[in-house]
């Protein structure tokens, strides 16, 4: 159980209950994931490892999706994998 000191009273995050069931090799490979996003050479090497047309053909399809009312709210893409997940 991994517990949070930068909140009033500790409190369980919901997302490590899961990790804790994965297999340890996924859990080695998230491991190797965080290393990689905290060391800010090699998180800008796989930032700038897209291609910017990938990046504004996805910016410009979302757009297009937006406009035409076909989106869903972040919020309620949350809950509803937060209620998926039971963490709710």
């Amino acid at each position: 159980m991994i517990m949070t000191g930068c909140v009033p009273t500790n409190t369980v995050v919901p997302y490590w209950n899961e990790i804790k069931n994965w297999s340890r090799e996924d859990r080695s490979n998230l491991a190797k994931l965080l290393e990689i996003s905290l060391d800010e050479e090699e998180s800008s090497g796989l930032a700038n490892a897209i291609p910017v047309e990938f990046l504004e053909m996805a910016s410009e399809y979302a757009l297009r999706e937006s406009h035409a009312g076909r989106t869903v709210p972040h919020v309620k893409a949350m809950n509803w994998i937060k209620e998926k997940r039971g963490w709710k």
